[in-house]
């Protein structure tokens, strides 16, 4: 699944053995080999990891600051505010 900027994502994180779910907003698309610092070398993502071997997306969760989640963990949200199909 490949989501834009803007999209609503949702996802379970675990830390401890304790699951969290998080939702926030797609803020960068990383492509392919790519980082999710910013090009002057400032960091977006604290502690990202390695460089993945597929697109993946910078998640904005409000209050809680930015995620580079797995992406096979994210699932789309569904805006309440659009209308049904």
């Amino acid at each position: 699944m490949t989501f834009k900027i803007g999209d609503r994502v949702e996802w379970i994180s675990q830390s401890a053995g304790i699951q969290k779910r998080k939702e926030g907003r797609v803020v960068n698309v990383i492509p392919h080999r790519g980082s999710p610092y910013g090009e002057n070398g400032e960091g977006q993502v604290r502690n990202p990891g390695a460089c993945r071997n597929h697109e993946s997306y910078v998640v904005r969760v409000k209050g809680r600051g930015l995620y580079w989640p797995r992406v096979s963990a994210l699932r789309p949200v569904r805006d309440p505010t659009e209308g049904t199909p």
